[in-house]
This record gives structure tokens, C-alpha cells and sequence, in this order.
């Protein structure tokens, strides 16, 4: 019996996850992905005709939703609004960094894929937009943050998220990185929460999280 083969759109998606990890997007030829995925560039083109650009897309797009389930089991799992804030923006900035600025994209390349991507990513944003204002929601009603507009608040979290990983710049050092958070880090306890929560949100933003799944 022959073996079952996955559809050729997850076979073509497979082959980039590996390729794009292993030699970046820039290195990534189209015929490359053919060859890894067992088929012939004509049908590569039929399930992706705008080629590389749509398939990076659809490949950002699919690791961010496998991930998604894992990451809210795991930030519900939390003891608190706060640590759950923490442990979200941890999870949400490391998956950034791991999987897709990894891909050896150049910041000229990236920016022209970038509106693509966040057109394809519309309805992650929705999920994340309103498991943040959930974490808001909570922190304002056990008083560790302070009163205000959960989902204005959640919106700005929000931006400040995609400031640091798909509106932000790709070429940033491991010493940039850190002052981006500590930023990121500081801006939320000294604008959001009350005082006495400021110091278990900076030992939760030093914390490291697995998710669950």
C-alpha cells in the first residue's frame, strides 16, 4: 500500500517551516521547496501564485495559530492577573523571536511582507485582543491594576506587543532586545499597575514559562 502523503498545501507549508529555520527566507529558493516537498513547481505555484511572499504568510500565520491554544491554557493556568499578564508577554515576544525573526529575512524584505502577514493575521489579533482584555478586565477587578478601560488598555498592550515583534525591527542585538523589554517591563508597571503589584510582575517578566501543550 502506498503511504499517505499529507494535501500538497501542508506538504509545501512543512517544507518551509524546515527550510526557512535552517537557511532563512533569503536562502529559500522556490525550487528548493518543491524539491523538499516531493512536488513539481508548477503545483507549488497552483496552491501559492504570488509564491515565497504568500507562502511565509501562511506559514507565519500557521505557527502562531498551533501555538495559540497552548499559550492561552497556559497563561489561564497562572495564579494571577498579573503573572497571567506577564507570562503572556513572555510567551508572545519568545514564539516571535524562536520561529519567525529567525528566518533570516532582511528588514527590506520583511517590510514588504508585512502587510500581507498582518492582513492574514486579523483574526489571531481578534483572539489575542480579547484574551488581553480578559487579563485587563481581571487585574482592574482584583484591584492589582490600576482603574480604567479594559479593552483601551488591552488595545494598547496590544500595540506595544507588535511594536516589539511584527512592527518592530528584525536587526536588534541580544543587548537591544533586553532594553526593549525592560522598557516594555517598566511602561506596564509604572502606567498600569497599582504599586503594590509592581514587584511580582518584574519577578514574573524574569520568569521563564513552557507551555502546557
Amino acid at each position: 500500500m502506498a503511504k499517505h502523503l499529507p494535501d500538497p498545501r501542508g506538504r509545501i507549508l512543512d517544507a518551509a517551516l524546515v527550510l526557512f529555520a535552517r537557511f532563512g527566507v533569503e536562502g529559500t529558493t522556490l525550487s528548493d521547496l518543491a524539491q523538499r516537498a516531493r512536488l513539481a513547481k508548477t503545483t507549488l505555484y497552483h496552491h501559492f501564485p504570488d509564491g515565497k511572499g504568500m507562502i511565509f504568510q501562511v506559514a507565519a500565520e500557521r505557527i502562531l495559530s498551533a501555538h495559540w491554544e497552548d499559550f492561552e491554557a497556559t497563561v489561564r493556568n497562572q495564579a494571577d492577573p498579573v503573572t497571567q499578564l506577564a507570562c503572556y508577554a513572555q510567551l508572545r515576544l519568545q514564539t516571535f523571536d524562536r520561529e519567525m525573526a529567525r528566518w533570516g529575512l532582511t528588514q527590506a524584505t520583511w517590510e514588504s511582507m508585512k502587510p500581507a502577514v498582518n492582513e492574514a493575521m486579523q483574526p489571531y489579533y481578534a483572539r489575542e485582543l480579547a484574551l488581553l482584555t480578559d487579563l485587563v478586565a481581571g487585574g482592574i477587578a482584583s484591584k492589582q491594576l490600576r482603574a480604567g478601560h479594559a479593552a483601551t488598555i488591552a488595545g494598547i498592550l496590544q500595540a506595544a506587543f507588535r511594536g516589539l515583534t511584527i512592527d518592530g525591527r528584525l536587526d536588534t542585538t541580544a543587548r537591544e532586545r533586553e532594553a526593549e523589554l525592560t522598557e516594555l517591563s517598566e511602561f506596564v508597571a509604572g502606567g498600569l499597575l497599582v504599586p503594590g503589584a509592581r514587584a511580582r510582575w518584574r519577578k514574573a517578566m524574569g520568569a521563564s514559562y513552557a507551555t502546557l501543550g
